[in-house]
C-alpha cells in the first residue's frame, strides 16, 4: 500500500532529523544543528542538551530568513561560481556554518572554542550527505 502524503513529510523530516542528531553527537562543542527551508522556516534541529540557545525566538526567526534569502539570491551564481559546499559565520561566541542541501540549509551553531573548525566540517558534511 502507497504511503499517504502526510507519512512521506513525516519520514522525510524523520530522516533529516536524524541527520541532524548524528552531525550534532560529533563533537561536545556543536551547540545546534537544524534544517531550514527556503523560506527560513524550521523543518527539525537538534540543540545539544543542557545548552542554552544565544538567539530569542524573533532573532532566531530573523536569522534563518537572512540565512535562506542569502541563499537564494545566491542561486544565479551557481552556473559561473559552482555549488557553494559551506559558508562559515564567525562570531565572538559561536561558528555559524551553512550547508546546503538541495532547496534545503543545514545550519550548525559550534561553540568559537572549538580548534580546528576546517576539520569538523567536513565530518559535519560527511554525516549530513550520508
Amino acid at each position: 500500500m502507497e504511503s499517504s502524503p502526510s507519512e512521506q513529510w513525516a519520514s522525510k523530516v524523520g530522516a533529516l532529523r536524524k541527520k541532524c542528531q548524528d552531525a550534532a553527537s560529533l563533537s561536545p562543542k556543536i551547540r545546534y544543528v537544524g534544517v531550514i527551508n527556503e523560506f527560513g522556516r524550521t523543518l527539525t534541529g537538534a540543540m545539544r542538551p543542557g545548552t542554552e540557545p544565544i538567539l530569542d525566538k524573533r532573532h532566531t526567526q530573523n536569522e534563518f530568513f537572512i540565512v535562506s534569502s542569502l541563499l537564494n539570491m545566491r542561486r544565479g551564481s551557481v552556473e559561473p561560481l559552482g555549488r557553494l559546499d559551506h559558508m562559515t559565520l564567525q562570531h565572538e561566541k559561536v561558528y555559524v556554518v551553512i550547508i546546503p542541501d538541495g532547496r534545503n540549509v543545514f545550519y550548525v551553531s559550534v561553540d568559537v572554542d572549538v580548534g580546528n573548525i576546517s576539520s569538523l566540517i567536513l565530518e559535519i558534511e560527511k554525516k549530513i550527505s550520508a
